[in-house]
This record gives C-alpha cells, structure tokens and sequence, in this order.
C-alpha cells in the first residue's frame, strides 16, 4: 500500500501540480488587485482581506508587495527608479 502523500501516481502529481499552480496564481492576481485597494472602499479593510488572502501562500508578502508594487506604479518606465526595470 502506498503512502497518501509519497508514493502518488504520476497522475496524481500532475493533477496536484496544476492545482496548486492555478491556486497560487489566482491567489496572487487576487493580491494583485488587492494591493489598489479595490476590493473595499476603505484602505484598512483592503489591507486586511489582503493579508487573508495571502495566508494560504505560507509567505507573508503582501504588505512589501503592496509598497513594492505601488513605488513601481509611481514612477512607472523611469530608468534606476521604476522597481520592475532592470538596472
């Protein structure tokens, strides 16, 4: 008898691989969205639901993806400042 999580079929690891691979992108596009304040009306509330609906990625990140990401957004295309251009 195989073990539950060891021992899957190929089958199984692939299934489990999309899974989590969809889960994990539609989990960060929900970050995303999130981090421009667009679930709620009020900051602190998109804050929050943010950090919920980080909580099954097991890293906490929104908060400096927010900063992060928002800094990209200021100065969007500016060579040495836009946080997403290659230096």
């Amino acid at each position: 008898r195989e073990e539950a999580l060891g021992g899957g079929s190929l089958k199984f690891w692939a299934i489990a691989y999309v899974f989590g691979a969809s889960l994990a992108q539609i989990l960060f596009l929900a970050n995303h969205e999130i981090s421009h304040n667009l679930a709620f009306r009020s900051q602190r509330n998109n804050k929050l639901f943010g950090i919920l609906a980080n909580t099954p990625m097991l890293v906490p990140y929104f908060i400096a993806f927010k900063d992060y990401h928002n800094d990209h957004h200021k100065e969007q295309g500016t060579d040495g400042v836009d946080t997403d251009l290659p230096t």
